[in-house]
């Protein structure tokens, strides 16, 4: 492996490794048998439509399609 694709590796794992992803990310995972995306226990045809709500909420179990609206939701619904 040359060094640029080791540091893109390294930089992907501290980015999944933050606390930002370990609460709210819920990303979709292909199963091979069925050859749909599965999240939870919603199965998808496509990526797009497993990836449309793919942010949750930790203290309401909202879901968004974007950090962005996640972080807007927490403000205002969440903050004292």
């Amino acid at each position: 492996m040359n060094y640029k694709v080791l540091l893109l590796f390294s930089i992907l794992e501290v980015r999944i490794n933050s606390i930002k992803y370990r609460l709210n990310y819920n990303p979709a995972k292909y199963d091979y048998k069925s050859k749909m995306y599965v999240k939870k226990d919603i199965m998808y045809d496509s990526f797009t439509e497993a990836k449309e709500l793919q942010w949750e909420c930790d203290k309401c179990k909202c879901a968004f399609s974007k950090y962005p609206y996640l972080k807007e939701h927490k403000t205002e619904k969440h903050s004292y």
